[in-house]
């Protein structure tokens, strides 16, 4: 069923450029931005303008000019304003934009110099997309220089029909769209790649079909391929349903949490992946035949894991890393003993560091640790966190705009033991002493 929602709706369009020689400023982005700003004063039905430009060479340059028009213009009087905005002519190469916001819809879209028909084309394109889908956002830009379509969704049991949808519009209206169209949902579990005047009939045949047999969770088509994603044990009978609905389409099946990439024997990854299981809940799983990637919810689980399978460095040949949902705290066995480590990720777990700490790694290298910026106290207190790591092990830290530096632990650790990744100005400097103070707290 398809759930209503508001839509997010992405178009990329490939733009063009124009520019007039003329003679002015050395700075000749700078300049068409500051001749824009004067162009556009007195333009009714804008709101403000976006400028962007860069001076390339002497006397060339580009400009990104965008103009916001008020929530309530209507399409004639957003094409008055696309129609202003592009007979402006600069020696600068430019690139027009239009936007606005109503509701909770977003538009912003490129016009063209010397278009207007293909302008009021894109201007109708957008209110209609308003006016007549669950859209919050349609937007139109450069691609890089590739004249391609691009939409988000919301829905992820909407995706395709919002791509129908699409493809309808484009086809009734003249814009400046290519023939490849992105529709993916927010989160980008749900996607369809393709050429929209194909639409993937044969992908999209295999998706229905294993859709219809089995829970999906997530799944990604193009023209030619289905990675598609299902809540069972493993079974062929996803990949035979997919193969048989649609024989010419390259069909891959992940199943549950675990994705596999590769070929190999994957008996010591299995096994220790149901290790790991039986010690606490896996949010997700990415596994080789020599290595296993496990994210898990917390640094509690994290530890429970690390007890239940002993430490490191490889599992039978497969090297472990285990981390925490949004990568807050990362420990990798591919090199020495990670549990070492465990007691000062549990002391930056405490509430103290709930909004300072942006992320703590242990790999091969040693700890990394990256912070927001610390007061002379939150210094004071990291480095005496950071003592408890086992001797002669690398850390580096970077605080938040602070300046970052690299230490071996040690007993005796001093000002002059830091490496810093520059000079430190004079607030910097005191981070540093108070780090060090810290440390030598705990002494």
């Amino acid at each position: 069923m398809i759930r209503r929602a508001r839509l997010l709706l992405v178009v990329l369009v490939g733009l063009t450029m124009t520019g007039v020689s003329a003679c002015g400023s050395v700075d000749a982005g700078s300049e068409a931005a500051a001749e824009f700003r004067l162009w556009m004063a007195d333009t009714e039905h804008v709101d403000s303008l976006d400028l962007n430009s860069n001076n390339d060479l002497p006397w060339s340059g580009t400009l990104w000019a965008g103009a916001v028009v008020d929530p309530d213009a209507t399409v004639s009087q957003v094409a008055d304003v696309a129609r202003r905005a592009t007979s402006f002519e600069s020696r600068a190469s430019a690139t027009f934009t239009i936007g606005y916001t109503r509701g909770d819809f977003v538009a912003r879209f490129a016009v063209f110099p010397g278009a207007p028909a293909a302008n009021l084309a894109m201007i109708q394109l957008a209110d209609h997309v308003d006016r007549s889908t669950a859209a919050t956002e349609f937007t139109a830009a450069e691609a890089s220089g590739r004249s391609e379509g691009g939409v988000t969704v919301t829905a992820p049991d909407g995706f395709l029909v919002v791509f129908d949808q699409l493809r309808t519009l484009l086809a009734a209206k003249d814009v400046r769209a290519g023939e490849l169209l992105t529709v993916r949902d927010a989160a980008e579990t749900f996607s369809i790649v393709a050429d929209r005047t194909s639409g993937a009939t044969g992908p999209r045949a295999a998706f229905e079909a294993v859709l219809a047999a089995f829970p999906v969770t997530a799944a990604q088509l193009t023209d030619t391929t289905l990675d598609v994603r299902v809540a069972v044990d493993e079974t062929p009978e996803v990949e035979a349903l997919a193969r048989r609905a649609a024989p010419a389409v390259r069909t891959t099946v992940q199943f549950g949490n675990v994705t596999r990439t590769g070929q190999g024997d994957y008996t010591a990854a299995d096994a220790l992946l149901a290790e790991l299981t039986a010690a606490g809940p896996v949010v997700g799983a990415v596994l080789s035949p020599d290595s296993a990637q496990v994210t898990v919810a917390d640094l509690l689980t994290l530890r429970a894991m690390y007890v239940a399978v002993g430490d490191g460095p490889q599992y039978d040949g497969v090297a472990l890393t285990i981390r925490t949902a949004g990568d807050r705290f990362a420990v990798s066995s591919y090199d020495g003993q990670p549990a070492a480590y465990l007691p000062v990720l549990n002391a930056l777990s405490a509430p103290a560091w709930a909004t300072l700490l942006t992320a703590a790694t242990v790999d091969a290298n040693g700890l990394d640790v990256r912070t927001a910026d610390l007061t002379l106290e939150q210094a004071r207190d990291l480095g005496a966190v950071l003592a408890g790591a086992p001797a002669g092990v690398e850390i580096e830290v970077r605080p938040g705009t602070g300046i970052g530096f690299r230490l071996v632990t040690s007993a005796g650790l001093t000002l002059d033991s830091l490496d810093t990744f520059g000079e430190p100005t004079g607030t910097e400097g005191e981070l540093l002493v108070a780090f060090v103070d810290g440390w030598g707290a705990t002494a």
